[in-house]
């Protein structure tokens, strides 16, 4: 039915009507969710009329949005195929043979992605490994793996997963993973 992206809200109208879930929301990498339960909501609400507020005025814009005739949708659709898709987030630089110069690519994209405007971490295992310590890939030290480059996604506006190191290794497969759809 739709995209959500970072920090999106998803399922505020059954929260407000108190119905069920008509729709099942699938994660295509893995995800930070926050599930609300209906009496912290509800005590939310009655507490902070603003939050239940803001909660309506979303509902009423994409039920706006919703009801919209079909041929301003399809206008709608194609210029915003043109523009930039807000949701993308990450790109994985893999090189597809040996002796590719990833490096220097992947830092030449990273300039390229400031220039207009796009805040942009470029993220490499020795910055990993810099940052985390050399245990970050073990069993262990997988979480806090996650937590950090989930860090740098909220912080930047895009984030570069350059893959310098051999296919099986672990910072490859956690690249390959944080940009699969």
């Amino acid at each position: 039915m739709a995209e959500h992206g970072q920090n999106s809200i998803i399922g505020e109208l059954e929260a407000i009507t108190g119905s069920t879930r008509s729709h099942t929301v699938h994660a295509i990498r893995e995800s930070e969710l926050v599930r609300m339960p209906m009496a912290l909501f509800n005590a939310i609400s009655t507490q902070h009329p603003a939050t239940t507020i803001r909660f309506l005025r979303m509902i009423a814009s994409r039920v706006r949005k919703a009801s919209e005739p079909i041929q301003n949708r399809t206008a709608q659709s194609k210029a915003n195929a043109t523009s930039t898709n807000l949701n993308l987030k990450t790109i994985c630089v893999m090189p597809m043979t040996r002796n590719v110069p990833v490096a220097a690519f992947a830092e030449r994209l990273r300039v390229a992605l400031e220039d207009i405007g796009a805040p942009t971490a470029y993220l490499d295992q020795a910055t990993a490994i810099r940052q985390l310590g050399k245990h970050a890939f073990t069993k262990m030290g997988k979480l806090k793996v996650g937590g950090w480059l989930g860090e740098k996604e909220s912080r930047y506006r895009m984030v570069l997963y350059v893959v310098d190191t051999p296919v099986t290794s672990s910072w490859t497969m956690t690249s390959i993973k944080q940009v699969s759809p």
